[in-house]
This record gives structure tokens, sequence and C-alpha cells, in this order.
């Protein structure tokens, strides 16, 4: 949509935490391409930003204590545009002739023309070629992202050539040389392939922020150059977000729904504040003309202004814990909570009993999955924060991590609520226990754990958890899950997410699998259904069998190493992996011999050794 000569595109929230936040290359609804602006800009562009309540522990404990605030919203009425947008810029700026190649330095400067016009013409003689935004641009491991110098590429030291760029580079020209998209000189006829060529420096840190006069060179800790190359815009390597997630679990979760009155003041801290210093006398007269204003009585503003804060209270109040998030998560979802209502944002309803129950009554052949599973819970309502908390580039082994605000002063984070419902099942853990303590089990994952160490890949999520059996079992467990729920219930793999809870320390070995939106109302319920007794058992079942087949067997199940940096086992795209959205760990540390079993390696099957296990108890 256009408007006033500016261009807005619409984004997801879920998609502005993440591959679309800021420092992202997005297209925008003009098909070019620009970067979002960080969040000092947000808040210059008019804030109206929302601080999310009832989320002191997520805060305290995956954010350093900073407020979470969620992004600003505007709406769209009559064709016009209402509330605080986000800026973005044009980048990259560089344009080329899809005629005869010539580069052409930001062009709308040079034309005179606004930069949302929808075609550029080349300007040289005879030639009237349409112009196109090139694809690349210059990163670094510091997290720089700059135009190209397109010069100094080509000509790297000084040379013959009688050219210097002096705001025109039309005598450089993108060609196909040799295979490869390169840049030569038509003076001097030097040519450098694009893909990873190296540059000495670049003249801007952001697109967003002035250039730099000087181009240093900078040095990273070890006292070594900064290295910046060109890559494609598209390239994973030029922008990798860092979120963290947290669900919000007792006492916070248990708030009731509030009134729009109330979560519109409590983003009205300036007249909370009026209000409490006022004198009984102009107090009783700002109420009544705020009413007017909001069109509401009087006593139900008064109202609305004691629950507010009422509820400050109770938030300040939340425990300070000195637990493992994850550890008070699982802890939440296996413990009963009593006086439960449908409206709090955690509502966990246990199933372990009917599950139990249904197994000895219709299913005694499957007694060992009633061993297996040690909790089954359905959650009803759950209210997840997704929390942005920067963004590095390039594939160095210690890539910098720039903050959303980019100087790190900022006293806040962008974040956002989802809600939705899942099935949260846990395995018991003496069983577990015993099975990861099996030599041969422990000797085969030792492999893929130091496979993992000897990797570049660094998953900050698996930091608690490890390269262990039992954390390889439930992932895999998780995926194979979730694709069978796809099949069985009609659930998009993308739609669905995986939370693992993995610690032999704290005794922890739960799955939660779920879905969001960012709809308060959350989802439609079908998902929650299908973690009901019948239909888990059904699933579980399932499951297990699905762990035995795969339609590339015997390649897959005979592969000692596949996917990325061979992380993977016998799992592939025909068994195990899932949506990269659904997955917290890259799709990798993943096989199905660890449920199917394998003589190879001398491990039994899950199902043996829980019927074995269950077999031993029943044994006088």
């Amino acid at each position: 949509m256009k408007q006033n000569d500016l261009y807005y595109t619409p984004v997801r929230f879920s998609h502005l935490l993440g591959y679309s936040g800021v420092g992202s290359i997005v297209r925008l609804a003009n098909y070019r391409t620009a970067v979002i602006c960080d969040t000092r800009f947000w808040e210059s562009a008019g804030d109206s930003s929302r601080t999310i309540s009832y989320v002191k522990r997520i805060s305290s404990q995956l954010a350093e204590g900073r407020e979470l605030k969620a992004p600003p919203v505007s709406k769209i009425d009559n064709g016009r545009v209402y509330g605080s947008t986000i800026p973005a810029v044009v980048f990259p700026k560089t344009c080329f002739c899809r005629k005869c190649g010539a580069l052409h330095l930001d062009p709308w400067a040079k034309q005179n023309l606004d930069a949302n016009v929808e075609k550029l013409s080349c300007q040289q003689s005879s030639c009237g070629g349409e112009l196109q935004q090139v694809t690349w641009c210059a990163i670094g491991d510091n997290g720089y992202l700059s135009e190209v110098d397109w010069h100094s590429l080509c000509h790297p030291k000084p040379s013959s050539c009688r050219r210097t760029i002096e705001g025109d580079i039309s005598y450089l020209k993108l060609q196909e040389v040799n295979g490869q998209e390169s840049v030569v000189c038509t003076e001097c006829l030097k040519a450098k392939k694009l893909p990873r060529a190296r540059l000495g420096s670049v003249n801007q840190v952001q697109p967003w922020l002035s250039p730099i006069k000087h181009k240093p060179i900078h040095k990273s800790m070890d006292g070594k150059n900064e290295q910046y190359y060109v890559t494609e815009i598209n390239n994973p390597a030029t922008y990798s977000p860092l979120t963290t997630r947290g669900i919000v679990i007792p006492p916070e979760s248990r708030r009731l729904e509030e009134t729009s009155l109330v979560s519109q003041l409590r983003n009205r801290s300036a007249f909370l504040s009026d209000i409490e210093a006022s004198n009984p006398k102009r107090r009783e007269s700002r109420i009544r003309q705020e009413a007017r204003n909001i069109g509401c009585s009087p006593h139900e503003l008064n109202t609305a202004i004691q629950q507010v804060r009422d509820s400050e209270y109770e938030e300040s109040a939340v425990w300070e814990s000195e637990k493992d998030p994850q550890e008070e998560e699982f802890l939440a979802f296996i413990t009963m909570i009593e006086n439960l209502q449908e409206d709090e944002d955690f509502v966990p309803e246990h199933e372990t009993g009917m599950f139990r129950e249904l197994i000895d009554a219709a299913f005694p052949q499957y007694k060992h999955v009633s061993k297996l599973i040690e909790n089954l819970v359905i959650v009803k309502r759950l209210r997840e924060i997704l929390i942005f908390k920067g963004f590095k580039r390039g594939g160095g082994d210690e890539p910098l991590i720039v903050p959303p605000d980019i100087e790190q002063k900022s006293s806040w984070l962008p974040a956002t609520e989802l809600f939705g419902e899942g099935i949260f099942f846990s395995i018991n853990n003496d069983l577990l226990s015993e099975w990861e303590r099996q030599a041969s089990v422990k000797s085969y994952v030792d492999n893929l754990s130091r496979a993992y160490e000897a990797s570049s890949i660094e998953l900050p999520s698996l930091s608690g958890a490890g390269v262990t059996p039992r954390f390889v079992l439930l992932h895999t467990i998780a995926h194979l899950f979730i694709r069978e729920l796809e099949s069985s219930a009609g659930y998009p793999a993308a739609s669905i997410r995986e939370r693992i809870y993995c610690s032999q320390a704290l005794n922890m070995a739960g799955v939660l699998i779920y879905t969001t939106s960012a709809d308060v109302a959350g989802t439609l319920g079908g998902l929650m259904e299908q973690g009901r007794a019948k239909r888990f058992l059904a699933n579980f079942v399932a499951m297990l069998k699905r762990a035995e087949w795969c339609s590339l067997d015997p390649v897959c199940s005979e592969a000692s190493g596949q996917g990325i940096e061979s992380l993977n086992m016998a799992a592939c795209h025909a068994c195990s992996l899932v949506p990269e959205t659904s997955c917290d760990f890259l799709n990798i540390l993943l096989d199905r011999k660890l449920i199917s079993g394998s003589k190879e390696h001398d491990i039994s099957s899950l199902e043996d050794f829980a019927l074995k296990m269950a077999l031993r108890e029943s044994t006088p």
C-alpha cells in the first residue's frame, strides 16, 4: 500500500521477531528490498508499543530483567494508515541494468527520483534498459552490513586503470565469467568473481546509519583483522536472528481476562501517575473528564484503575526462584493445579489416570507403553512469549551478536504473545535412567556427541541438555510424533512446534507438542484432543512403528551420518525431519535406531526394553 510517497508492507508479529526482524533484508510491497531499522527508530517513529504484562519470571530469566514490549501496531482504514509503523530503508541502493549489466550507484539520487518508483532506466547512451537492485551485499562477523565497494572489489590494489570512483560506477558491469557472476571493469578488463569475494573494509555499519567517513580495519578479539566478504542478500549467513521463548506458568498465568478498559489503562502510565498524585477534588474531576473521553462511567473507570493497581501488586509479588526456567515449566506441567478457570493463561488437564485405566481395561497388550509414559497432560490453553534478543551475520566461529537497539542501551526488548494448546507427555525417569546407562547406548551416542563438538554448529537451546542418549531419544520421539499427528490428525507439521525438557540431573524427560497463534483466542482445540487417552495411545503406538521403517531404507537406517554436517544418523526427510519452524535444534541430533533398535550396535528397541522392565516388575 502507498500513502504520502511511502510504501507500507504488512508483517506478521512472529515474522517481525524472526527472519524479518531488526537488521534483516525483507521484500517490500513494491518489490524492492529493504532493511528493518533498529528499535531506537521504532521509538522515534512514535512509540505505540504495548508493554506485555505478567511476564516477570520470563523477563528475569530470559531477558536479563528488561521490560518486554510488543512491536507497535498500525491499522489501515479507508486506504489510510493510522498508528506507528516500523521504518525500513531501501537496500541495496546499487542497481544494475538488466540489458547491458552496467552498475549504477544510488540511481534514485542521480535521477532525482523517489526510491519507491516502480521503474528506473539505464542512463547509458542508447541503452534505456530497466534497472534492478543488485542481489549482493557486504557482511562481516562483527554484524556489519554494507553496500559493496564495487570499484575496490574489482581493483583491490592500485592499478593502471584510469577510472576512479567518483559517484559513477557505470564502467563496471555484472557479467557471468566462467559460469560465475562477476564484476568486470570495461576500462582495464579486470574481473572479480563475487561469491565470498574478500574486502579489506566496508563503508557502512548498518544501512540505516550514517556511512563511515574513514574505512577502518577492525580487529577481532584474537588480534586478527575483521574479515568482510561479498555474499547474496538471501544467503543464510547474511542474517541469523536470535530469539528465545518462554511459557507463562502459575502464578502469573492465573490472572483473569482483562477488560479492554484495563488493557488500555496499562499503557497510560502518565495518566495513572497523575491520578495517583492528585488531591481528591482534582482526582474526581480528572476521572469524570477521562470517562467522557473514553465513553464509560466514572465508576467503571475507577474500578478499572483499581484492577490495574491490584494486578501490579500481584505481578510484583511473583516468587524469585533459582530453578532452571525449563525445570519450572516442567514442574508446572506435572503438578496438579486446583481451581483452574478456563480464562487463565495456563490450563493443563491431567490425563495420566485415564490413560492407565484405558490400557488396563481395554488394551493390556500395551502394558509396556503404560510403563513408558509417566505423565500425560492435555494443555487446553497456554501463553508463550517470543523474545527477539538480536541477530548475527557471517559464518565465523564467534560472530558478534548485535542487540535490537544496536547500542544495547535500551531498557526493553521486542516480544510478542502467542496463545495456543498442546500435548505434554514425559517418559518414565526410572526406566529411562536404566536405558541410558547401557554401555552400548552410551557408546553409540558418544559418536554423535563428538561429531557435534567438532562441528561449527552451536545450539544455545541445547546448552542445558547436551548431546546425551536421553536428549537424542526425546528429540527423535518429538519429531516422529509431529509426523504422526500430521498424517493421523491432518495437522500441517509447519504449524506444530516441539519443546524438549531434558536433564538427567533434574530428572526431566518431557516433550511438549504444541501450536500457537497471535490471536488472544488461541487455536481451535484440535491438537489437544489428540492427547485424549485413546487417541494418544493410538498415536504413540503408531509413532513407535513409524520409527521402524523409512521409505529410503536401508540407506537411511544404515547411514553413518547425514543432514547438516552429518549430525543425524537414521533420520532423513522421508521419516524424521520436520519443517525448520517446528524444530528448536536445526533438524539435527536425531536417530530412529534409538527407538527401533539396532542389532549391529546391540541396542534393543524402546518397546522391547519397556516390555522387559514391565515383565520384571510383574514377576514375583
